[in-house]
């Protein structure tokens, strides 16, 4: 049922004593998503609060718009609650479960969308992917429909500092498969605005609420750990460790939400052995994948190195299963060959440094060489000269002296 929440004459009290509330209570936190397009554009998905933590959601405006702020928050019959996702455990097939929504318009007069979408996946900072507007639900996101709308969409205009509790049901069909399922409560407001070239374009945000399901029924959980790559990080320094760089991907298997802890193991030629832990996995949905990327420092690159990613699997506190130990899932990458690149280029400068000294002194020693045959040759022609101009001097001498004598005479 559509029902207006009561006001007191000061319209925004309500709605701003309920924020501060919750957040008071550390309830309240942003999970709002602002994606920019063309009205003739595709619109990016939307993002929902993070699987791990139970908040209400509230919007923020986008930048250049004009302003409205808006909330979306788990509630009941009675009015706003604490939960901040809604969780459904052992749910029988073709059960109706019905559950209220309160959309809080801090702001003026917009129109708002409120609609049931599913979950494709989750990030590594474990925040849910929801698929694009434009796509249509195929999974528990089809099951959500409001009490006051025939249609997937209930499209509401609120005015200013208006808050609505909104009843809506989810319905599991009778041949839904056992296990988990995930979406979300969408809440979806479009402002229009002129970009740069002044065209008019869509600003759209959105807040979601997470919505967990668990159809009865034998589960059957599991991790796979595969695409295992490795590549290697060198140091600056030749005689200094590196880092190696392990990819891996891990898959959920089963049909329920599983969290984890990792670890990469890399071997050298000698057997030495260096280890990481990834952060903490995210919550994997059932059939979904997530890519994870850790650095093993403290190697020295010396040849064929070996990669070994391993998982272990654990229940997220969303929709528990009983406590049960879940067998680690691992596999290996091969060989990677690390270079030792700086202690071969220091090689190479050695070599290079040792054949240019020889070079230059080979160099050195024939030019000494050669300044000393050049002084020696130098040496000779002035002893040659010294020695012809010292037989012309004694033969002027003798010349003189026999004048000399005829005169006397």
């Amino acid at each position: 049922m559509n029902r207006p929440l009561a006001l007191t004459s000061r319209p925004l009290a309500r709605p701003r004593r309920l924020a501060r509330a919750l957040a008071g209570a550390g309830a309240l936190a942003a999970a709002a998503l602002l994606a920019a397009t063309l009205l003739a554009a595709p619109v990016p998905a939307a993002l929902a609060a993070p699987a791990s933590s139970g908040q209400p959601s509230a919007s923020t405006p986008p930048a250049g718009s004009r302003e409205i702020s808006f909330s979306l928050i788990t509630a009941t019959a009675k009015g706003p609650d604490l939960r901040g996702r809604f969780a459904y455990n052992s749910v029988a097939p073709g059960t109706v479960i019905k559950d209220h929504v309160v959309i809080i318009n801090h702001d003026g007069q917009a129109a708002f969308s409120l609609y049931g979408t599913d979950a494709t996946g989750t990030t590594l900072k474990n925040v849910l992917t929801l698929l694009q507007p434009s796509q249509q639900p195929t999974g528990i996101g089809s099951w959500i429909r409001f009490a006051t709308s025939s249609a997937p969409t209930l499209n509401l205009v609120m005015g200013a500092n208006q808050a609505i509790d909104e009843q809506f049901s989810v319905t599991v069909p009778a041949n839904a498969t056992p296990g988990d399922h995930t979406g979300a409560v969408v809440a979806a407001l479009g402002l229009p605005r002129k970009d740069d070239k002044g065209q008019n374009v869509i600003i759209y945000q959105r807040i979601a609420l997470e919505v967990a399901l668990r159809v009865a029924g034998p589960l059957s959980p599991g991790l796979r750990v595969s695409s295992v790559s490795a590549g290697f990080h060198n140091p600056l320094s030749p005689f200094g460790t590196g880092a190696a760089i392990v990819t891996f991907v891990v898959t959920n298997t089963g049909n329920v939400r599983l969290t984890g802890t990792s670890s990469v193991a890399v071997t050298g030629p000698f057997g030495e052995k260096a280890t990481a832990e990834p952060p903490a996995l995210p919550v994997v949905l059932p059939g979904d994948a997530v890519k994870v990327t850790a650095s093993v420092p403290g190697l020295f690159p010396a040849g064929p190195l070996t990669a070994k990613a391993t998982v272990t699997p654990s229940f997220p506190p969303l929709l528990k299963s009983a406590d049960e130990k879940l067998p680690p899932a691992s596999t290996d990458a091969g060989s990677l060959f690390a270079v030792p690149w700086m202690l071969l280029l220091l090689i190479v400068l050695l070599i290079a440094l040792s054949v240019g000294l020889r070079y230059f002194l080979r160099w050195r020693r024939r030019s000494q060489r050669s300044l000393v045959e050049a002084a020696i040759a130098r040496a000779r022609t002035d002893s040659s000269t010294a020695s012809t101009a010292s037989t012309a001097s004694t033969a002027s001498t003798t010349s003189a002296a026999e004048s000399s004598t005829g005169t006397t005479a």
